[in-house]
């Protein structure tokens, strides 16, 4: 992925992603929030056909007069970034369950 210019509505988006049945906790830097919306499977509705496929899109929700894509987001990440991501986890509990120990000692 590119290089992304920071402002002051640039944010970290927190999200967990399984890979091959591994949690896997990431943050996704985004342009800006407007909103943060609860969902229920419900909520979302087929996307309709566009003429191509995009494997990214799965769904549309529509919340008030907006409507949202609501996308893929391990489809949109390439592998390699959730292999590094997922090589990551074992030093990274090791290290909080170091400090756990360390704290109750």
């Amino acid at each position: 992925m590119g290089r992304t210019e920071v402002s002051r509505r640039t944010c970290l988006v927190i999200v967990e992603i399984d890979h091959d049945g591994e949690q896997i906790v990431t943050a996704v830097m985004v342009d800006g929030v407007r909103r943060v919306v609860d969902l229920s499977p419900d909520d979302i509705q087929e996307t309709p056909p566009f003429g191509l496929e995009i494997e990214f899109v799965r769904g549309m929700v529509r919340s008030g007069e907006d409507l949202m894509i609501l996308i893929d987001l391990p489809a949109i990440l390439e592998s390699t970034e959730l292999l590094e991501a997922a090589s990551l986890l074992p030093s990274i509990r090791e290290t909080a369950t170091g400090t756990e120990s360390e704290q109750h000692a």
